[in-house]
């Protein structure tokens, strides 16, 4: 069992590192040099090959992500702001970066919950980041993040009100607000 753990955990740093070419396992006591196997048990194990693969997947990066999302905004746009306010639900998954000034924020139990207003109109959508970050009620903020369909509330008057969700994966402070 110690065998496997080394020779898992030196493939992986192999395979982590760029490859591993001239990489040859020693025989434990489960693979004898006389028994003509050259395949370590390890490598037929399906638990440990699928972890493999999963090291060897490509992890996006932060420029890559935001290079992934199309804009919401004017008509120029990849997404026109009124489409996506109008009908959320076609842009559930999709990824969007959406500029906007926090109208109101709130931090709780390590996740931020933003509403605001979007290119600098009156219409606002609801922005969930899990994390915490340091922006205030003023701000503009560039989110980038998937739509994720609508909330139902009412507003500050009391009337029934539905906003567009935006998971958010990063939040840029464009511009602090006053104080």
């Amino acid at each position: 069992m110690r065998n496997r753990f080394v020779l898992g955990a030196s493939l992986g740093l192999c395979i982590a590192l760029g490859g591993c070419d001239n990489y040859k396992p020693s025989p434990g006591p489960e693979q004898s040099k006389s028994s003509g196997s050259s395949t370590p048990e390890l490598l037929k194990d399906p638990d440990y090959l699928k972890a493999v693969k999963k090291a060897e997947q490509h992890v996006e990066t932060k420029k890559e992500y935001i290079a992934s999302t199309q804009k919401v905004g004017g008509k120029k746009d990849a997404i026109y702001l009124k489409e996506f306010l109008k009908n959320p639900g076609k842009f559930h998954g999709t990824r969007i970066g959406v500029l906007g000034k926090i109208l109101q924020i709130e931090e709780s139990g390590g996740h931020t919950g933003i509403q605001m207003y979007v290119d600098n109109r009156l219409d606002s959508v609801l922005v969930q980041y899990p994390g915490s970050i340091k922006a205030y009620e003023g701000d503009v903020v560039m989110v980038y993040g998937e739509g994720a369909g609508t909330m139902d509330g009412q507003n500050r008057m009391g009337a029934s009100i539905t906003l567009p969700i935006i998971e958010a994966k990063y939040i840029t402070i464009r511009q602090r607000g006053d104080d």
